[in-house]
């Protein structure tokens, strides 16, 4: 079975007190991320795929944990892990080609908007952590 190993997160926003959320290819919202390129750390795959998929320079703040999945890609189940970081960045978003939108969501808002079931214990992790950095 094909595995791939990606990383992205969740980027906040501490000064609006908003989280950054994209619509995906599939029209869900989700996190920014992305497959780790050769000789990249999860945590440079997660930073560069946030600058790529949104604009937004982020820095990591801490790792939240992992996103394990099973998802079929031309007729093959393929196991995906993505390493999932709490991340700092702030700016004006520029969407790019790989996603359909991507939004700067308050905090009440994000685990109503997530739409995939596996992320929203991680965004509970994200916003957990968030209060204790507050």
């Amino acid at each position: 079975m094909p595995i791939e190993v990606s990383a992205g997160g969740f980027v906040w926003d501490k000064k609006s007190r908003k989280m950054l959320l994209i619509l995906d290819s599939y029209g869900k919202w989700a996190v920014p991320k992305g497959l780790i390129e050769k000789g990249e750390t999860p945590e440079q795959a997660a930073l560069r795929e946030v600058k790529e998929e949104t604009g937004i320079e982020a820095k990591i703040l801490e790792k939240l944990g992992e996103n394990k999945y099973f998802y079929r890609r031309d007729g093959k189940t393929i196991a995906k892990t993505v390493h999932v970081f709490l991340m700092g960045g702030t700016g004006e978003i520029k969407v790019q080609w790989e996603i359909k939108g991507a939004e700067w969501v308050e905090l009440k808002e994000v685990l109503e908007r997530i739409g995939y079931n596996n992320l929203k214990e991680l965004a509970e992790k994200a916003l957990e952590a968030i209060k204790m950095k507050s």
